[in-house]
Order: structure tokens, then C-alpha cells, then sequence
């Protein structure tokens, strides 16, 4: 898959961003260790048609990261046929940022870029991460049935307890046509 250099650069631009925002929102020097170039492509390869099978993949995907046991979670999401998937990372504060992009894809299409482009990145950040000790706790969630009126996240939204960790932010992964990131928070 061969890419022109304006879209790499608005990879790149996105993924500094991604990396770079929680330092600004919380004031914590965030290190990280880079993927190789070669994994995160492979990752975004494995995608597929059908939505339940991208749940799976994209579980294996973060395993394969090394996000395991208690780390990774599905949140069943009540009336639909697919999951949240959800890997936390824990830092060593309440301090929490949350980045999501969603898996599913419209009928028509390979979704690829909408949106395997995006959630086929988190299990990339979460390795990235893990590598160097954090204050900050990330939680990576790939949401499901996004698509159908943005079904995932409201369901893990409605679902937070008030006395749950304090949210700092969340990072919203939404390609189309190039790399938008939205910060929230």
C-alpha cells in the first residue's frame, strides 16, 4: 500500500499529536518507544469485511501487543451483535486518558480507511507505551456499531460511574480521506 508523502506526513502529524496532547492536558512528560513501521502496516492489513470478525482481529492485534489478561476487556454492548474492546494501560495516577476510534464499517466498502485505518493504530500506541512507566492511565477502546449513530461510545459513556478515575481527555482516531484527530477535554 503505497501512500502519497502529504498523507504520511498527516499520519505522522496525527500520531505526534495523539502523543504529544496528554502532556499538554495533564503537564506529564509522556516517553514512548516507536513501532516499527513494518507491524503498525501489517496491523492495518488484517483488515476484513464483516464487523464481528474485526472485533476478534482487533483483540488479537492488541494480545499480540501485549495487552492481556485484566488489561483487555470486551464491553458487551447491549442490543448489538459486537463489543467494545477495551485495553487499559495503567499509569500510577487516577489520571486517565481515553483514546478511541471505532471498527465497524458501513455495508458498502472494505472500511479501511473508515475506520480500520484508525482503531488498527491503538494496539500500535498502546506498545508504544508500555514500554516506558507512566503517571497517566490510557484506556484504548475500539467501539462498536459507531456507524449506526455512534452506538460504542455512548454505551461505554452511560456506563462510567461518577466515582470512576478522573477522565483528562479523550482522543478520538476518525480517518477519512487523510488523519483527523479530535481531542475532547
Amino acid at each position: 500500500m503505497r501512500h502519497s508523502p502529504t498523507y504520511q506526513w498527516e499520519v505522522y502529524a496525527g500520531v505526534a499529536l495523539l502523543l504529544a496532547g496528554p502532556y499538554a492536558a495533564v503537564a506529564q512528560k509522556l516517553e514512548y518507544q516507536l513501532v516499527d513501521p513494518a507491524i503498525i502496516e501489517s496491523r492495518l492489513r488484517r483488515a476484513v469485511d464483516k464487523n464481528p470478525e474485526r472485533e476478534k482481529i482487533l483483540e488479537t492485534l492488541f494480545e499480540e501487543a501485549g495487552c492481556k489478561g485484566e488489561q483487555l476487556v470486551e464491553q458487551p454492548v447491549k442490543g448489538w451483535h459486537t463489543a467494545n474492546v477495551i485495553c487499559t494501560l495503567k499509569g500510577t495516577d487516577e489520571a486517565t486518558i481515553v483514546v478511541g476510534a471505532h471498527y465497524d464499517k458501513v455495508g458498502i466498502g472494505h472500511g479501511v480507511v473508515d475506520n480500520w485505518s484508525g482503531v488498527s493504530l491503538l494496539p500500535s500506541f498502546f506498545q508504544g507505551l508500555q514500554a516506558k512507566p507512566r503517571r497517566l492511565t490510557f484506556v484504548f477502546i475500539g467501539f462498536a456499531s459507531e456507524e449506526d449513530g455512534l452506538v460504542g461510545s455512548k454505551f461505554y459513556v452511560d456506563r462510567l460511574s461518577k466515582g470512576s478515575a478522573k477522565r483528562s481527555g479523550l482522543w478520538s482516531i476518525s480517518i477519512r480521506s487523510g488523519c483527523r484527530t479530535r481531542k475532547y477535554g
